[in-house]
Parts: C-alpha cells; structure tokens; sequence
C-alpha cells in the first residue's frame, strides 16, 4: 500500500476536525489547526513533493 505525504495530512486534518466536534473550549484553534493541515496537504501536493511512503518491504530482481 502506498500512502502519499497529501493522504497523511489529510487524515490528521479529519482526525483534528473530528476533534473540533467534541470540544467545548478552545475548538476554534483546533479547527484553524486542521484548515491548516488541510492547506499544507495542498500545498505539498501543489509543489510537487508528494512521495509515496511504501509499506511494500519486497525487492525486485532482475
């Protein structure tokens, strides 16, 4: 499975929004934290500096 720097932010960005539900005090710096994320996803994305992190641990040969 390949997961891109993009994918990762991502879902930090959803699991910090999610978050953002449940809070009483203080959500409004967490969610600007997740808008954040979320424009950084973008932006790595945008730059062009989105690698694929494999868990795929197999060697080719030739």
């Amino acid at each position: 499975m390949n997961v891109g720097i993009k994918a990762l932010l991502l879902f930090v960005a959803a699991i910090l929004f999610v978050i953002t539900i449940f809070l009483e005090e203080r959500a409004f710096d967490v969610l600007a934290l997740g808008l954040a994320v979320t424009a950084a996803a973008f932006l790595v994305d945008a730059l062009g500096m989105d690698r694929p992190i494999s868990s795929d641990r197999a060697t080719t040969r030739r």
